[in-house]
């Protein structure tokens, strides 16, 4: 007991020492196996086959069981910081940052929809999904075009009404007092552009056919990024680990902050 083992060790260990006993045993040289051994079946390539499972192996964690999940106190705390308000909901008074309207209605994007950073990053204004006439509980889909997704897989997320109609104020107030005259070295001009497509460079697009690097070079005819997300004078705001790692960090010095905000 002297000796603290570690836990690929110990497996390594446990099953050199498993299969040397399962081979004397089947030679004759040993009575039996010094583990306990439990039999079952289970089903491979649709045939039932005995198994066996050495006691004495640590269970491994299912990938799930190492998720950090974020509590939802700590989600309001950080969309509240977003916004540029205190830990209650209230004005802060101390907060100097900018285009609090943007960063709030893209932190509550991120939260109610779950998409990756690259994917809410590379979004355009024209596929944000219409607001629904009226309030609704139900979710409303939100498609994940197949090259700005991972794995370049298209897939449906979902979003709750409160965070669409805070994208679309946002998108109704703050985004249009950012747009400007901005263009990349080499811009791809859309025009006739709607939630499917435009005409890019004179020519018609859809957008989920356009990667990512595609699309921080669209621009409207006047000028200014396409994307959800605008920076001054039009230009595209891609760095949110900047944005988003300060704002987290504010949360664990709130007032009496709960375990899950420390973690």
């Amino acid at each position: 007991m002297d000796e603290r083992l570690e836990f690929s060790s110990w497996e390594l260990q446990v099953t050199a020492l498993s299969r040397f006993y399962d081979w004397a045993e089947s030679e004759g040289l040993a009575a039996a196996v010094p583990f306990t051994v439990a039999s079952g079946k289970r089903m491979v390539q649709g045939r039932l086959v005995e198994t066996r499972h050495n006691r004495a192996r640590l269970r491994r964690p299912k990938p799930h069981v190492k998720v950090q999940y974020l509590e939802s106190d700590f989600a309001d705390v950080f969309h509240y910081g977003l916004a540029g308000l205190g830990p209650d909901g209230l004005e802060d008074a101390t907060f100097h940052g900018r285009s609090p309207g943007r960063n709030a209605a893209m932190g509550g994007l991120v939260l109610g929809t779950g998409i990756r950073s690259r994917e809410f990053t590379h979004l355009l204004v024209h596929e944000v999904p219409p607001l629904p006439a009226e309030p609704t509980e139900v979710p409303i889909p939100w498609v994940i075009p197949e090259l700005a997704a991972k794995g370049r897989k298209l897939r449906t997320t979902w979003i709750d009404y409160a965070s669409l109609a805070a994208v679309h104020s946002y998108i109704d107030l703050d985004r249009e007092m950012s747009q400007g005259s901005w263009r990349p070295a080499s811009p791809l001009v859309a025009e006739e552009a709607d939630f499917h497509g435009g005409r890019v460079n004179g020519r018609r697009t859809r957008w989920a056919a356009l990667r990512p690097e595609q699309r921080l070079r669209l621009v409207g005819p006047k000028g200014g990024s396409l994307l959800l997300a605008l920076s001054y004078e039009g230009r595209p705001f891609v760095d949110w680990g900047t944005l988003f790692r300060p704002a987290s960090r504010d949360c664990c010095c709130s007032p009496a902050p709960d375990p899950p905000q420390l973690r």
